[in-house]
């Protein structure tokens, strides 16, 4: 019996912990990535992208981090 994977859009696919969750699960799921092309018949997105250049600037967070994910 085969069943098809669920379908999950994973930003942040290129940084550390994106890459370890798509080497640990990708038997598991199909994984797409984000990218400026629109993308079909997802189930769920995993957001893991995050500006880290410096995590106790405020304003850096608050101009990448809190717009990407409203906007994902």
């Amino acid at each position: 019996m085969t069943t098809s994977k669920k379908k999950v859009l994973i930003t942040g696919a290129s940084g550390l912990i994106g890459g370890l969750v798509l080497k640990g699960l990708c038997d598991k799921y199909e994984f797409s990535a984000l990218n400026r092309e629109p993308v079909e018949g997802i189930d769920t997105v995993l957001n893991l992208s995050a500006y880290t250049e410096d995590m106790y600037e405020w304003e850096g967070t608050e101009r990448v981090n809190i717009p990407g994910i409203y906007n994902v």
